[in-house]
């Protein structure tokens, strides 16, 4: 009997885990900050650097209706671009703190010398996000504007 309820419990307990996980909340917030950010910055199209991007990360339909957005890749480059150097954007690590997720977006300039990959930052924008338990969603806080 107490291996029947044991299977029980694990059948429920694994559905609900899958059923909670199934909307990537995190995806979306990157979705909206990328969006917000790229709008203040009046772009139109960027190259965007796949480092501290999450696995499983899409542009969604409206960020990709809206702009021309690409990941960076070394290949597509010749040498004389990659010289010269390669406006880009990337996303700095995600922070959770409490219930404030951060998310910063950068200017990122990518340079190569000789063999070596030189990424350099700039200006960057902040999004701060809090949980509301009220509304059972995250709600945009705050946006703080910084550079170097």
């Amino acid at each position: 009997m107490k291996i029947k309820i044991s299977i029980v419990i694990g059948f429920i307990f694994s559905i609900t885990v899958c059923y909670g996980q199934s909307a990537n909340h995190l995806n979306d917030l990157l979705n909206e900050s990328i969006e917000e950010y790229m709008l203040k910055e009046n772009l139109d199209k960027a190259v965007f650097l796949k480092e501290s991007v999450p696995v499983d990360f899409e542009f969604s339909k409206a960020v990709i209706d809206k702009f021309e957005i690409i990941f960076f890749d070394r290949n597509k480059y010749c040498k004389s671009e990659l010289k010269k150097g390669i406006k880009s954007l990337r996303l700095l690590p995600i922070v959770l703190k409490s219930n404030t997720l951060s998310i910063t977006i950068a200017n990122a300039f990518v340079t190569q010398k000789g063999k070596n990959i030189t990424i350099s930052s700039g200006d960057y924008s902040t999004y701060e996000y809090q949980y509301s338990c009220e509304k059972s969603q995250w709600e945009l806080l705050n946006i703080k504007e910084s550079g170097i």
